[in-house]
């Protein structure tokens, strides 16, 4: 809390983001209704936010038969790794 609104547009920014919250729920619901599903799941969400809000969700996927995966950035290679530690040793003297 290095800085404070006053009251009114503290105010505000909570309606603002009660709304949105209200509005994402109200949609997802009603993208989940016409899957032919009957709870909501992540990937009604996730839809709703990219689509309406062009918000994306860092590593988190919807695989096309529902699944929940995660996304995983693959380690570094030998080749990476080998041009790694020559620039270590190279300034390590």
């Amino acid at each position: 809390p290095l800085c404070r609104f006053p009251s009114p547009p503290s105010q505000l920014l909570l309606d603002l983001a009660d709304q949105f919250v209200e509005e994402v729920t109200t949609v997802s619901c009603q993208l989940a209704k016409h899957r032919g599903g009957d709870k909501l799941e992540p990937r009604d969400l996730k839809l709703c936010l990219e689509k309406n809000w062009d918000i994306r969700v860092p590593g988190y996927v919807v695989l096309n038969d529902g699944a929940k995966g995660v996304v995983k950035r693959p380690g570094p290679t030998d080749t990476h790794k080998q041009r790694a530690e020559k620039i270590r040793k190279t300034t390590a003297n």
